[in-house]
């Protein structure tokens, strides 16, 4: 047609090749990640961990495809990781309707030269509006309480905890929710799998 440039015109078969590439691109991938994410749970207490060529994946497409659908624009690792999980030790989805606790042992908070966070977010993966406006906690939170053997429980909820509890409350949704842990210039033991986040437990 009038102004197309020379020589860009597709042919029939080309045509097709390109429509079935993007009818069956996005199921392919779709796979890819389900793969990928089920992996990270067998692995990793129920939590997903990204590849670790996340940022530099070269002629990795497969990589690339899959750190591009679940976070796109992701750091390398040795800037930071993002173990994340929608289900609790179990296999069980995530829901506010339930309580739950992620317990760091002594000495066993995320190993990182900068800091860390646990961000909670809503079925639409955005961040769930609370009272409290409070979206996060890490080692930046004021007022975080450590347990009496020097460990670190943070509780996620829809329904507030007793009050002795809520300096360590992550509010949830009433439905279904997502967990992502930030690790901002973790330590090698984090990157080299050698530390893996606690298992979130529903207890209620």
């Amino acid at each position: 047609g009038a102004g197309r440039t020379p020589g860009t015109q597709l042919t029939g078969a080309r045509r097709r090749a390109l429509q079935a590439a993007a009818r069956d691109g996005a199921k392919l991938l779709d796979r890819l990640v389900g793969r990928r994410m089920a992996a990270g749970r067998r692995a990793a207490h129920g939590w997903t961990l990204f590849p670790k060529d996340t940022g530099h994946f070269a002629t990795d497409y497969a990589s690339r495809a899959f750190v591009a659908d679940v976070a796109l624009a992701a750091n390398t690792p040795v800037q930071a990781i993002y173990p994340s999980t929608t289900t609790d030790d179990r296999g069980r989805r995530l829901d506010g309707r339930h309580r739950y606790v992620v317990r760091f042992r002594p000495g066993q908070t995320p190993p990182v030269k900068a800091f860390w966070s646990l961000t909670l977010y809503d079925a639409r993966i955005l961040l769930y509006a609370n009272p409290l406006d409070r979206y996060a906690l890490g080692d930046r939170s004021p007022g975080l309480r450590r347990d009496a053997d020097g460990g670190l429980t943070i509780r996620i909820s829809h329904a507030a905890p007793p009050p002795a509890q809520r300096s360590n409350w992550l509010p949830a949704p009433s439905g279904r929710f997502s967990l992502y842990l930030r690790l901002f210039e973790p330590a090698a033991r984090a990157t080299s799998g050698a530390w893996v986040p606690p298992p979130v437990r529903r207890v209620r």
